[in-house]
């Protein structure tokens, strides 16, 4: 009998193979966005901004505390069929993600961030970006326990900030500061 189909048998099978049942976690991801690295300030002198030597995609990579995955629903047509509804899948519509993202002062975490959404944007001309500007491919890397072999990867398209905001400052709090994104996308793939 193959090892798959004596894996249902019983759920007391988990202890005796464990190749089979290692359980994926939460902790083990990583989300890369790789055109980070072309972001210009936005007041229009052409500077990169980042730091320095440094990715900006590596940046954003390391400071990403949690965020959702994308998924979508479908919505629902009905027709109606003498005294009966039938019910048929229509259009997805894609669910935004949300990213928590640790604030480090050296790293210019926000800075990056702030020009990305500023390509969408801006407040000092008031103008709307053009599409290809602000849109980016995004990747989320799920990883083994020992994060040595990626077990999933989700291609995110047309991904692009529609908001941004921080934490709010407390003088009694004694914590790292948080940026808050969400990401609107086009659609997303889990990769093989």
């Amino acid at each position: 009998m193959d090892v798959r189909q004596q894996a249902h048998l019983s759920g007391m099978r988990l202890a005796d193979m464990p190749e089979l049942f290692d359980p994926s976690r939460q902790s083990s991801f990583e989300l890369v966005i790789p055109g980070l690295d072309q972001l210009t300030l936005p007041d229009g002198s052409g500077e990169l901004v980042g730091v320095g030597a440094q990715s900006n995609t590596n940046i954003i990579r390391l400071s990403v505390a949690s965020h959702s995955l994308p998924s979508h629903q479908l919505n629902v047509v009905e027709k109606v069929l003498g005294n009966q509804r039938v019910k048929f899948a229509g259009k997805p519509q894609q669910n935004s993600l949300t990213l928590s993202v640790s604030d480090w002062v050296d790293a210019q975490v926000y800075e990056v961030l702030w020009a990305w959404y500023q390509k969408c944007y801006s407040n000092r001309s008031q103008k709307i970006g053009r599409a290809h500007s602000y849109k980016m491919p995004a990747y989320v890397h799920q990883y083994d326990a020992a994060f040595e072999q990626v077990i999933r990867t989700w291609e995110i398209k047309g991904c692009w900030p529609s908001n941004l905001s921080q934490d709010e400052f407390s003088a009694e709090a004694d914590a790292q500061c948080k940026i808050q994104l969400e990401l609107q996308y086009d659609n997303y793939d889990i990769l093989d």
